[in-house]
């Protein structure tokens, strides 16, 4: 079952990634919006995002 909350900040992290920013800016953003990290943490780092970026699971490549 997909998370929809979820969902919406992974679709945030690939859209700021295909437009060429970097994990670092992608981060920076998502902390300065207020949404948590996976952890349930304020602060997002730039190796979280490129975590996710680089997930099987999180891209659908394994369900």
């Amino acid at each position: 079952m997909v998370d929809e909350e979820q969902a919406a900040v992974i679709r945030t992290i690939y859209d700021g990634y295909l437009d060429g920013k970097s994990t670092k800016s992608i981060a920076r953003e998502l902390t300065e919006k207020g949404v948590l990290s996976p952890r349930g943490l304020k602060a997002w780092n730039a190796n979280t995002v490129d975590h996710l970026l680089r997930s099987e699971t999180v891209s659908g490549t394994i369900r």
